[in-house]
């Protein structure tokens, strides 16, 4: 594979696809391996892609932006990647996409952007944004993390009210 051969040069990588996130795990795992340096990184995941992504975060601590984009619509999916986003992100992280598709708890946000407390998430946006997954109590999250000044700046602080 190309990424192996890069001897961990690669700062940037964007995979974009329409349809399946199929042989996702097997990028994120060359990524996750030989790719230390990485700084930017947008592709797709599917559910069994959440180990990759936790490796990827753990091996990967240049790491600043991420946009994980899903087209699977999932009620758990989205809990146990901001879980991993939460215990394993790099302190430089700090510009983040994350799917629409995927339902999120109200507790999985607050836990997610206490994980940021000390430090600023620049960027916060979700891809796709669905009015039936986001809630008004989403959007309130967000407005406090945004006047606290963790967030700095999220699609979601458009919205005053559904």
């Amino acid at each position: 594979m190309l990424i192996e051969k890069t001897k961990g040069c690669i700062t940037d990588i964007s995979v974009y696809t329409s349809s399946k996130s199929e042989n996702t795990g097997m990028l994120l795992k060359a990524i996750s391996n030989h790719c230390p340096n990485i700084k930017n990184l947008n592709t797709h995941i599917g559910s069994r892609d959440l180990v990759y992504v936790k490796s990827i975060l753990m091996n990967c601590g240049n790491l600043t932006s991420l946009c994980l984009n899903s087209f699977e619509n999932s009620d758990i999916l989205g809990d146990e990647l901001l879980e991993i986003l939460t215990r394993y992100s790099p302190k430089d992280l700090t510009d983040i996409t994350i799917s629409g598709y995927l339902e999120y708890s109200i507790n999985a946000f607050i836990k997610f952007f206490d994980s940021y407390k000390g430090r600023r998430l620049l960027y916060f946006y979700i891809n796709n944004y669905n009015r039936e997954r986001i809630t008004s109590g989403h959007l309130e999250v967000v407005n406090k993390y945004h006047s606290e000044g963790i967030i700095i700046s999220s699609n979601l602080l458009l919205y005053d009210h559904l």
